[in-house]
């Protein structure tokens, strides 16, 4: 049953408990009881809890050959929708997309076939016609999956360390990496108003990366000693990583007065504005906002990447 959540604006917290455990949560906007908010996140409960035992009653099934494969990838991809963002989701789908195609070609009958003959063919004909970086990201990720799969204990999976770690990475030619001049950033910079301006001072002034800035708390940010913590997931096992840096005067002053006149009181910095179904979450993407900018300003396109650089140096 939907909760309100005080500490965000009396948003409706929606909750999936199984077997008295949380599994899975989201936060909807603020409404009357019974209202259409609340009807939505109950709805949401009950359709995400269906998923979950429906899941769960597939790998508690004794799988084995394709359908084990299969139900790795299906319960990776759910763990990726639940904790991760819709583009790094995307990315996960079309790898294992590519994997799996390429099992059913060769007509292999299961996991027991991914040995590391199997891997290099796969990741050599994925460098052969999407060059050897992309080969690289494929094997990451691929790692990432079964990693976890060892690290959950998924039922029928092998209990063992995958033969790609003992596939090297293709050598890549390292690239030229644009860094916009000085006086782009501040053009740049002069186009932003409100939220949007008080983010790219974020980036431009610690040097974060995108998703950091998507995840700052209200929490991460310390007014008192003047510094701001920044978490990662670039951990071996994908585990948080934080850091405390420095906050730049001129940032502490722009997040001040952001905290002050932000449409709702979320935990989250950063948010959405624009559409009432999501007003207060955080962001997942804002893939228009610099080359929108850029675009006003006049300047060669970058992104938010760039002002990490710009700041490094």
């Amino acid at each position: 049953m939907p909760t309100r959540l005080k500490s965000r604006g009396n948003c409706w917290l929606a909750r999936v408990v199984i077997d008295g455990q949380q599994v899975d949560s989201k936060v909807f906007p603020p409404g009357r009881s019974k209202g259409p908010e609340w009807m939505a996140a109950k709805t949401w409960e009950d359709q995400r809890k269906k998923e979950l035992r429906e899941l769960q009653a597939r790998q508690r099934k004794t799988l084995t050959g394709f359908e084990l494969l299969l139900a790795w990838g299906e319960a990776y991809l759910d763990h990726v929708g639940r904790t991760m963002s819709r583009i790094t989701l995307t990315e996960k789908q079309t790898v294992l997309q590519a994997l799996f195609g390429y099992c059913r070609e060769a007509q292999l009958t299961g996991i027991e076939d991914l040995g590391r003959k199997t891997w290099t063919l796969f990741l050599t004909r994925v460098a052969s016609e999407r060059g050897p970086r992309r080969a690289n990201v494929y094997r990451k990720n691929l790692l990432a999956a079964w990693n976890w799969a060892v690290d959950n204990a998924l039922p029928g999976f092998p209990q063992i360390s995958c033969p790609l770690e003992r596939i090297r990475p293709f050598p890549v030619e390292a690239g030229v990496r644009y860094v916009p001049p000085e006086e782009d950033v501040i053009k740049v910079l002069r186009q932003a108003h409100g939220q949007d301006l008080v983010m790219l001072l974020t980036y431009y002034y610690t040097g974060a990366r995108r998703g950091e800035v998507f995840r700052l708390l209200w929490s991460d940010v310390n007014f008192d000693s003047g510094s701001i913590r920044l978490v990662d997931h670039k951990g071996r096992d994908g585990s948080p990583r934080s850091r405390w840096v420095p906050m730049h005067p001129e940032l502490a002053k722009a997040l001040r007065w952001w905290q002050s006149v932000r449409p709702c009181v979320v935990d989250n910095v950063f948010m959405q504005e624009h559409c009432d179904g999501t007003l207060g979450d955080p962001f997942q993407q804002r893939s228009k906002l610099m080359p929108r900018l850029c675009r006003k300003a006049g300047v060669k396109p970058f992104g938010f990447h760039a002002l990490r650089h710009k700041a490094a140096a």
